[in-house]
């Protein structure tokens, strides 16, 4: 089952409509982005080949996205970041 289909079952769940996916992989940034757009995913996040990095990139990703809003992203003192609709970057909370 490839991606795409995976991410449309999910989506076509009740409940599940509403719930932000991220595109978490270790393809290059550009291709990542390509990758999201295409998906229509809330976000994509390099996967960092470290393991403290990789643990501290997946705590980011609960806090951002896992939470509401306003919750507090711990990573971005560390200069983690998020990229999400434009290609600029994007660090902390909104």
């Amino acid at each position: 089952m490839e991606v795409a289909e995976i991410l449309a079952r999910v989506c076509s769940l009740p409940g599940y409509e509403q719930v932000p996916v991220i595109f978490f992989g270790g393809l290059p940034e550009m291709e990542g982005q390509q990758q999201r757009t295409l998906l229509g995913t809330a976000a994509f996040v390099q996967k960092p080949t470290q393991l403290q990095p990789y643990f501290d990139t997946v705590a980011g990703i609960v806090y951002r996205w896992g939470r509401n809003s306003d919750s507090i992203d711990p990573i971005s003192d560390r200069g983690e970041q998020h990229r999400e609709e434009s290609d600029e970057p994007k660090t902390g909370v909104d």
